[in-house]
């Protein structure tokens, strides 16, 4: 998905378009969805299980209160768009600071391709991670992988 088209502003904006552009992409054949998703400045990554009604949230951000799915405005969208699935705001790393957050999301999405690849991960159930930080020498790995993936 179009990260452009379904960030906190443009939801705030003009929801109704956001919710038809959802719409038009769950159209397609395809089985599941990665939405790089970018609310007050931090990327999260919200992915969508279309077979399996499911949707994951990962947010690297700390936070002191537990996450839930209604932190999210796209995760409205979403049900708007699609209907109602079973939303789970998983386990994963944890920055240590303000930035990264999109390192994060890289890591995460390069993760959930490769395991499905190599067929390691059936549902989405079965994805998970540790609360680590990312080190420094991870955050040039996952821009490494990326590089290496990229046409350009």
């Amino acid at each position: 998905m179009n990260p452009y088209y379904i960030c906190g502003t443009f939801i705030t904006s003009d929801k109704n378009f956001v919710i038809k552009y959802l719409r038009t992409a769950f159209n397609s054949t395809q089985q599941s969805f990665f939405a790089p998703y970018n609310q007050n400045g931090h990327w999260v990554l919200v992915f969508i299980s279309h077979t399996e009604y499911k949707g994951i949230i990962l947010d690297s951000v700390n936070r002191t209160h537990k996450k839930m799915k209604d932190d999210y405005l796209i995760t409205d969208c979403i049900t708007q768009a699609w209907g109602p699935l079973q939303w789970n705001v998983v386990k994963c790393n944890q920055q240590p600071g303000s930035w990264g957050c999109g390192y994060y999301v890289l890591n995460w999405m390069h993760s959930i391709v490769h395991s499905r690849i190599k067929k390691e991960v059936i549902n989405i159930d079965e994805l998970s991670w540790d609360e680590r930080c990312l080190s420094t020498i991870d955050l040039d790995n996952i821009m490494e992988k990326w590089h290496l993936w990229s046409p350009f």
